[in-house]
């Protein structure tokens, strides 16, 4: 959509949005998670807010820890990061690091991308923590960039 739509047809921030916000409210209905890591890529990814995440976040981070579903883990921690300017501390945060820390200890192979990305080096061991410690990430460089800037 991005590549073949959104960039050459000029579609507007808005449209983006309003597409983006039936996507996640159809997605829940139908625990599409692909779906769902769509609507909230496009939200970082063009810097806008998604009514659901707005109006009742806890809501939101409730459904996406008992999806255990590595990617709309990692997405929905990037957007809150985003969200937050890259601090880890924050209220929105806070949730789904404390999961990436049970993850870590109990399905890492399952949930290495989530957990190499929320935890910190400190947090991590052997091969990730060395990873970690050279600055290697899964995510775009230029998320990373506009994402965790103030990390």
């Amino acid at each position: 959509m991005e590549e073949y739509v959104f960039t050459p047809y000029e579609v507007d921030t808005d449209d983006i949005k309003s597409l983006s916000d039936t996507i996640y409210r159809n997605a829940v209905n139908l625990n599409d998670y692909e779906s769902l890591c769509y609507s909230i890529y496009f939200a970082v990814k063009f810097n806008f807010v998604l009514d659901e995440f707005e109006s009742d976040y806890k809501q939101v981070q409730d459904y996406v820890i008992k999806s255990k579903d590595c990617l709309l883990l990692i997405m929905t921690w990037i957007y809150f990061m985003k969200q937050n300017h890259g601090k880890r501390d924050a209220t929105q945060v806070k949730p789904l690091n404390k999961v990436a820390m049970e993850l870590k200890k109990t399905d890492m192979d399952r949930y290495c991308l989530f957990c190499y990305e929320a935890l910190t080096w400190g947090s991590l061991s052997g091969q990730w923590r060395s990873m970690k410690e050279e600055g290697v990430s899964f995510i775009r460089k230029e998320i990373i960039n506009d994402t965790f800037s103030n990390c």
